[in-house]
């Protein structure tokens, strides 16, 4: 029972395990998600649901069955979370119901079983459904950076908010003194007037509301400009952030991806973030042509998962995680001597020729590792003997 739940934990959880059944998984509930997305659209057209209304019944209440049972199985393989699971099972599984994608998930189910037992109203529930789109959360990266970035930014963004609140309150205020006379039903109170305010702030300016006064028109001018200053702080905040967030995460995989590889095992944290930040990670399909025989040598490649097919003149063999090609070539100063296709996607960690040249002065360990198994690999026909055997450190 706890392999069936670690496994499922995989499946639905975690990332590196989104292979085969997982990826399959992933799909058909983003799948799912966007359909019903667009069947509560659909059903807003009076036309169309006057026609298709039992079907759009039928297709909710079998959605609302699956995103039952994937919340149950969450809930249960929660059990697993490699963090939560050490204050123990029911922690770790109220842990995940209480968190932002626990809590989007009830949401999604919520309101069908509201309306079935509960009576409430049908208006309500068909606005709570369009709330399913949400779960797409779990499964775009972007939107969980942006998530990232509101909360770590928490307190710029309150304060941003307070600028326009008090922005907001001024440009009201003073219109309301110059405009009252002229336009009383418009601007005739200073909560009327903060409408005006806030839609001309944030460059709207929807033309429902336009100052007829000298001064009132100065003063429209002025909170033009200011709203322009509004929406530069409201985008540098949020952009600065995003960028940062994903330049953090970037070289987070990139350092896990390096520690991976047996090359640099031995080397402490420190200088593994120095190397990582010379390597550029990339995620190649099957198939793909990653290196062509005798073309200029100017990177080297070490694979942190998946394998290549290294096709030379006399010899074709296969290398898989933990192993390095192209080095040779950039050592010898000579053309490629082997065409290298993936077989699997496959992440690669690409080092580039200046990059190379500056790691093996500052590293000759690695250097002589490098040199060490290209030399071997070489002669012996570039046929590996074994897993140990085939360019990676522990040969």
């Amino acid at each position: 029972m706890k392999s069936l739940r670690r496994r499922l934990y995989a499946i639905l959880e975690e990332d590196d395990e989104r292979r085969g059944t997982g990826r399959l998984c992933n799909f058909l509930l983003i799948l799912l998600i966007v359909a019903n997305a667009i069947a509560v659209v659909l059903e807003s057209v009076p036309s169309i649901a006057a026609d298709y209304m039992t079907e759009f019944r039928a297709f909710d209440a079998a959605s609302v069955g699956v995103f039952t049972v994937e919340y149950g199985l969450r809930v249960w393989s929660a059990a697993d979370h490699p963090t939560w699971s050490a204050r123990g099972i029911w922690y770790a599984r109220m842990r995940h119901i209480v968190s932002p994608h626990g809590i989007i998930d009830l949401l999604a189910i919520l309101p069908f079983y509201l309306s079935a037992y509960f009576g409430v109203d049908l208006r309500i529930f068909r606005m709570l459904r369009a709330l399913r789109i949400l779960k797409l959360t779990r499964y775009s990266p972007a939107l969980g950076t942006m998530a990232t970035v509101i909360r770590k930014e928490f307190h710029v963004v309150v304060g941003a908010l307070v600028i326009l609140l008090v922005l907001v309150m001024i440009s009201a205020t003073l219109i309301h003194y110059l405009e009252a006379v002229a336009q009383p039903k418009i601007f005739g109170t200073i909560p009327d007037s903060m409408w005006w305010a806030m839609e001309t702030l944030t460059t709207v300016g929807y033309g429902d509301a336009v100052p007829q006064t000298l001064f009132g028109r100065v003063v429209g001018a002025i909170v033009m400009l200011l709203g322009i200053g509004v929406f530069v702080m409201w985008t540098s905040i949020f952009a600065v952030g995003f960028l940062e967030e994903t330049r953090k995460q970037g070289f987070v995989i990139t350092w896990r991806l390096v520690a991976r590889v047996p090359v640099f095992q031995d080397l402490d944290a420190v200088r593994i973030a120095e190397i990582a930040s010379l390597l550029v990670p990339e995620t190649l399909p099957p198939r793909f042509t990653v290196m062509r025989r005798d073309e200029a040598a100017n990177s080297m490649y070490f694979i942190a998962s998946g394998d290549v097919e290294v096709e030379h003149p006399e010899h074709t063999f296969h290398l898989g995680p933990g192993h390095f090609f192209g080095a040779l070539a950039l050592l010898d100063q000579t053309p490629r001597q082997a065409t290298v296709t993936t077989l699997t996607e496959c992440r690669l960690l690409r080092l580039d020729g200046e990059e190379f040249r500056d790691l093996m002065k500052d590293e000759p360990e690695i250097r002589e590792e490098i040199i060490r198994v290209t030399r071997q690999r070489r002669r012996r026909g570039l046929v590996p003997l074994d897993e140990d055997e085939a360019g990676t450190a522990t040969e």
